[in-house]
């Protein structure tokens, strides 16, 4: 089998672009931000989004554009 195949597609109604995406380890646990000529989300939101519910649970706004983000069980890095 094709270890690179498709195993899950959500797609959004209003389109929108995401600028980066972490996953928290292999979970539903998503920390989005927008991004690209049409952004989903602001770009200085982190987005927490929750694939199993398909929503945002959680929202964290800063002044500044979002750069990066990393995630751990008990810790969210934004820079």
């Amino acid at each position: 089998t094709d270890p690179c195949r498709l195993t899950h597609k959500r797609d959004f109604e209003d389109g929108g672009g995401f600028g980066i995406v972490q996953m928290l380890f292999r979970c539903n646990i998503l920390a989005v931000v927008g991004g690209g000529r049409n952004p989903r989300f602001q770009p200085h939101k982190v987005m927490i989004w929750d694939d199993r519910i398909p929503r945002c649970v959680a929202e964290i706004s800063f002044r500044a554009p979002v750069k990066a983000v990393q995630m751990s069980r008990d810790v969210i890095c934004v820079c």
